[in-house]
Parts: C-alpha cells; structure tokens; sequence
C-alpha cells in the first residue's frame, strides 16, 4: 500500500532535475518550473493586495519588483528555448496581476498601458533583454570565459551590415555520446 501512495512523488522524481533552483522537465517544456514560479509569485501578489491600501505606489512598485521580478526574471534566459506560447503566457498572467496589484487597476481593464506607466517590460521583452545584456556583457568584458568561447562574433558581415552586426550561433552535438 505505501509503493501506491508514493507513485506520483516517483514519477515526479524521475521526469524532472532541479539545479540552481530550476526545474528541468524532461521535454524542456520547462512547465514544473513556472508552475512553481506561479505558485510562489501568486502568494506574493495576494499578500501585496492585503496591503496594498496602505502604501503609497512607489513603495507598492518596489515590493513588487524586489519579489516578483526577481521570481519571474531568474533564469529567464533559458525560457526562450522555442517554449510553447501557453507557458510564456503563463508568466505574462503573473506580471499583469503584479501589475494590476500595484495600480489598483481593475481586472478588465486593459493591462498595456498599465504597464508602459510603470515602466515594465512585457514578458517577450524581458527575456530577449536579459539575453542580449548577457551576450554584451559577454563581449565587452569577456567573462564568463565559457560563453565568450562559445559567441562568435562574424566581423565580415558586420562591415557590410554595420547597424545588423550579427553572432554566429553555436553548434552542439544532439547525441549525448560527444559529452
């Protein structure tokens, strides 16, 4: 009877690996990660609505930047592994809520706008920004050795197209026996 009651815990076991604090599915789908994302963003965003009334926006907007941007915004680099439209909307429903929390919109109104007068990126936005200030940073100071070994900078098309300079993408063996 025990074998019966722990086969759910086992089949999470098997089907995910959780490092540096994201969870890995076996898909990549990367759904468990958000899902825990969610969970944890949810709570802050209903404990930020009890208090709401009694503070002023600024400090509401700081609130939810320190705990929910620093949620959503971990690791958002690896969500632009080709995910499903459905998983990167579920983290768009965790910054329209936060949103909505901290300027007192009402649910239908609609959130653009809200947005633009806080100054927050859409969730597209942020991940294409977080990946191209690493890949700057990568370039200017040449640290982390790792990925500046890996970017490739090809210097013969950025003379003719100097305003589309662009990066060789790196080529990885899909099979596992290289590693």
């Amino acid at each position: 009877m025990l074998l019966f009651s722990c086969l759910p815990m086992l089949r999470l076991l098997l089907l995910t690996a959780r490092n540096l604090g994201v969870i890995f599915d076996s898909f990549l789908t990367m759904s468990d990660h958000i899902s825990s994302v969610s969970k944890s963003c949810f709570m802050a965003i209903r404990d930020l609505r009890r208090i709401r009334n009694t503070l002023d926006s600024a400090t509401a907007k700081t609130i939810a930047t320190s705990l929910i941007h620093s949620k959503v915004d971990y690791c958002n680099s690896l969500f632009d592994l080709n995910l499903p439209r459905c998983q990167l909307d579920r983290l768009k429903l965790i910054l329209n809520s936060a949103a909505r929390a901290v300027s007192k919109t009402p649910r239908f109104t609609h959130i653009s706008p809200v947005l633009k007068s806080l100054h927050w990126l859409k969730i597209d936005q942020r991940i294409h920004y977080d990946i191209l200030s690493i890949t700057y940073e990568t370039f200017q100071s040449r640290k982390p050795s790792y990925l500046h070994d890996v970017c490739k900078f090809n210097a013969t098309l950025a003379l003719v197209l100097l305003p589309l300079s662009l990066l060789n993408a790196p080529q990885f063996p899909l099979n596992s026996k290289n590693y």
